[in-house]
């Protein structure tokens, strides 16, 4: 299992909000494609044509203690 941890989170979270393409996001981070798709879905990115929901690290992080402890 892949463990992302809170600084790759920021780094994801910048490069979203730079419109980065998830191969390039997830090249930078060392994971696979697929892995940079389910962090985005942790941390409540929905892209839309109207309204986006930006990706936040913060939510991904807090997701991911949650689940840990649950």
């Amino acid at each position: 299992m892949i463990k992302i941890e809170y600084k790759e989170r920021k780094i994801i979270e910048q490069m979203c909000r730079e419109d980065y393409p998830v191969n390039r996001i997830a090249e930078r981070i060392g994971v696979s494609p697929q892995t940079i798709y389910k962090e985005l879905k942790r941390g409540g990115y929905i892209k839309r044509m109207e309204n986006p929901t930006p990706y936040s690290a913060d939510l991904a992080q807090g997701r991911t203690k949650q689940k840990k402890w649950s």
